[in-house]
């Protein structure tokens, strides 16, 4: 009779190859043998799951892979680091890269666990990986992001991990996602929510009421405040980025767009305005002048929230009019992700679900 590690076996070869059913039935074979054979049900468990949470067929614990002492060596590390009051995710990274220094064969290792490993396997060598941030372990990281091995999750946030290292070009990548290849969106940038310009007190406190009345659409009221504002910071672009947006709400449409192109000239790096002149652009139907400023914003390292899900509506206008549906809705999930509650997210909800 042969032994249930071999008809496992057999279920991970079959896994792999994308025959689930006959993997099932291996790995059921495997259980009705001995049902002490841990790994068989182990298995089961994990194809039970939705597909996206799924690590796939691993063949062997995580003890089969690494010594308990080398495990116990980077939790007594970890434990250390820990207990520091001062931990910092640099201090992070040099323990890490210290512990990879005493244990050179995890560079072969942690490939290959990120690829087949038990989930404890995967989860140890995508922290490594995640927080030693060498050559060796961004490309492990990038390989496993483009793989079809382990939780989405995991691969989208090692994705992120090596498209800010510069391993990955933030825009559309194609990933293995809820059991199928598609498009996705990798930011290369840091959504904040800090202040982008400086000023005074003074200007300050005209300017929060002036943006009040420009929510409740009283576009005189803004006009008024913004114009003093304006004088106290003649150059502030913001200031009259917001005076432009009082100007369309007044009718003004042509001395607005005006307005925000003088605006996207003095500050290329204003992303409101940038975004702005994409979206006459996209309007007009020039969609290569939008393309070109619409990559210009994904560049930047960082961007403010409400920035972003401007940035995402252009984005969402640019794929819709370039007859590219499913990036648009690749953008909108994006946007959903970043701020789930933003108003407009029901209205391209509803304009995506008709295509």
């Amino acid at each position: 009779m042969r032994p249930p590690l071999l008809w496992h076996v057999a279920a991970g070869a079959q896994m792999r190859q994308g025959r689930q059913a006959q993997a099932k039935a291996l790995w059921e074979k495997a259980l009705d043998l001995s049902n002490s054979f841990a790994l068989a049900p182990q298995n089961l468990a994990d194809l039970r799951q939705v597909v996206s949470d799924r690590h796939g067929a691993f063949a062997f614990p995580l003890t089969q892979w690494l010594p308990q002492k080398t495990i116990d060596e980077l939790r007594l590390s970890l434990d250390a680091f820990n207990s520091s009051e001062s931990g910092s995710p640099e201090e992070m990274t040099q323990v890490v890269r210290e512990y990879l220094s005493h244990h050179p064969e995890m560079l072969t290792l942690v490939p290959a666990l990120l690829d087949r490993g038990h989930p404890k396997g995967r989860d140890l060598a995508f922290y490594l990986a995640r927080h030693a941030q060498t050559p060796e372990m961004l490309a492990a990281l990038r390989d496993f992001a483009l793989s079809d091995r382990g939780p989405d999750a995991m691969r989208h946030q090692a994705a992120q991990v090596v498209s800010r290292a510069g391993l990955l070009p933030a825009g559309q990548t194609r990933m293995w996602m809820r059991g199928k290849w598609r498009e996705l969106i990798l930011l290369g940038m840091e959504i904040h929510a800090e202040p982008t310009i400086n000023h005074s007190q003074q200007v300050k406190n005209l300017l929060v009421p002036a943006i009040e009345a420009l929510k409740e659409e009283d576009s005189a009221k803004a006009e008024k405040l913004l114009q003093q504002a304006i004088k106290i910071e003649p150059d502030a672009p913001d200031i009259l980025y917001n005076i432009a947006t009082a100007w369309e709400l007044q009718g003004r449409h042509q001395e607005s767009r005006e307005l925000i192109e003088q605006i996207h000239q003095r500050h290329p790096d204003y992303a409101f305005a940038t975004i702005s002149v994409a979206k006459m652009s996209i309007k007009s139907g020039d969609l290569e002048t939008a393309r070109n400023l619409l990559q210009a914003v994904m560049g930047k390292s960082r961007i403010h929230f409400v920035e972003f899900g401007i940035f995402c509506d252009a984005q969402i206008q640019f794929f819709l009019a370039d007859s590219q549906p499913e990036l648009a809705r690749a953008w909108l999930n994006l946007w959903r992700q970043t701020n789930p509650s933003h108003p407009n997210l029901d209205y391209w909800e509803k304009r995506l679900s008709n295509l």
